[in-house]
């Protein structure tokens, strides 16, 4: 029988949803430069080394993820169900996917079963609200 994993990580838009429950969500769309406003990376996911290059690239963003590795660390190995975390942004494909694979990466580096979720990847580019 499959283990379940110790942590679940979610991304998502929060123009097309209010939001994600979790033991953990962050809002990155007030803080972060956002790849929508880049006309190269708009019609790209965070799944494209681009626009993983350009999110991690935001000064504060990789700050982020190291204050909140070691958290996520204790909290699943005290928990008694996985671990849920959630990232937002705008659209839900560009800065929460990137946020969300780079915490799994390093969460999986430390031994721990990750499952990441892209809620909203697949969903159209929306216009930009700053336009």
């Amino acid at each position: 029988m499959e283990r379940s994993p110790d942590v679940r990580i979610n991304s998502f838009g929060f123009r097309h949803r209010p939001g994600v429950a979790g033991d953990l969500v962050v809002d990155l769309r007030d803080h972060f430069s956002d790849p929508l406003d880049d006309l190269a990376l708009r019609e790209l996911t965070g799944h494209d080394d681009r626009v993983r290059a350009h999110v991690l690239g935001t000064p504060g963003i990789t700050d982020l993820l190291d204050a909140m590795t070691p958290p996520v660390l204790v909290l699943a190995h005290v928990a008694r169900r996985p671990i849920e975390v959630g990232f937002g942004c705008g659209g839900g494909r560009h800065r929460a996917p990137v946020a969300a694979r780079e915490l799994g990466a390093r969460l999986r580096r430390a031994g721990l079963r990750v499952v990441v979720d892209d809620l909203d990847l697949h969903r159209p580019v929306l216009p930009s609200p700053r336009r």
